[in-house]
């Protein structure tokens, strides 16, 4: 019988070799690869092309939102399962609007890490029991799925990846060394963002990224702290 192949991606080394034993201590289960961060998530899913990925939700590079939308975009997408440290109703959504099928809060432990594998692996959702399951419930009946932004569906894949470095701080010059391609390549693909999107600086990427969920506002003040 075939093994469920997982890749597992945070940025703490401690948390991806806790939910690596947990995993590995099911005969079925073999942790694939690792990543480190969403871009490295990216690469890992492209060579070892796992059944699942375990996500963290906030990632340097690339967040978890945005490398969930391009492994379920893929010819042969993976399962996807959020991890996340907090939860909110905007977080949830972005996630399940990208394709996700499950979110599971950090804080409740390793209890419920392998029922959430083998649900979402099966292709159902699951959901920390500390969630709102009214909010839950309300998002898969669609009766509050928010408006996506026209205005962020008009960018390529690579045009995100470069929006989403410009919020977290990162300059043209940087961006180009991060995603391998030139920084008179990275240039085109901002100034063809600013044209899409009507922004013209940093800052104005950051309020429109936040204005339309792509980022929290809180989260991402933590991040600059």
């Amino acid at each position: 019988m075939a093994k469920l192949k997982i890749l597992v991606a945070d940025d703490h080394s401690v948390v991806r070799e806790g939910i690596r034993r947990l995993l590995e201590s099911e005969a079925d289960i073999e942790v694939v690869a690792e990543a480190e961060d969403g871009l490295d998530a990216l690469e890992k899913q492209s060579r070892h092309q796992p059944d699942l990925v375990i996500l963290d939700l906030k990632m340097p590079r690339l967040n978890g939102t945005e490398v969930t939308r391009q492994l379920c975009a893929t010819s042969n997408p993976p399962r996807v399962l959020i991890l996340s440290g907090f939860y909110c109703e905007d977080s949830l959504r972005a996630v399940l609007d990208a394709g996700a099928r499950g979110y599971l809060l950090k804080g409740g432990g390793a209890k419920d890490l392998l029922p959430a594998v083998r649900a979402v692996a099966a292709g159902r959702y699951f959901f920390s029991r500390q969630l709102q399951f009214d909010v839950v419930g309300a998002y898969l009946d669609k009766s509050f799925r928010a408006e996506k932004s026209s205005g962020i569906q008009q960018l390529s894949d690579r045009e995100r990846q470069v929006f989403l470095l410009i919020v977290e701080g990162y300059n043209t010059g940087r961006i180009a060394e991060m995603l391998s391609i030139s920084p008179k390549t990275a240039e085109k693909h901002r100034a063809s963002i600013i044209r899409k999107l009507g922004v013209n600086t940093p800052v104005d990427m950051v309020r429109y990224a936040i204005r339309h969920g792509v980022i929290q506002a809180e989260s991402w003040g933590r991040r600059q702290a």
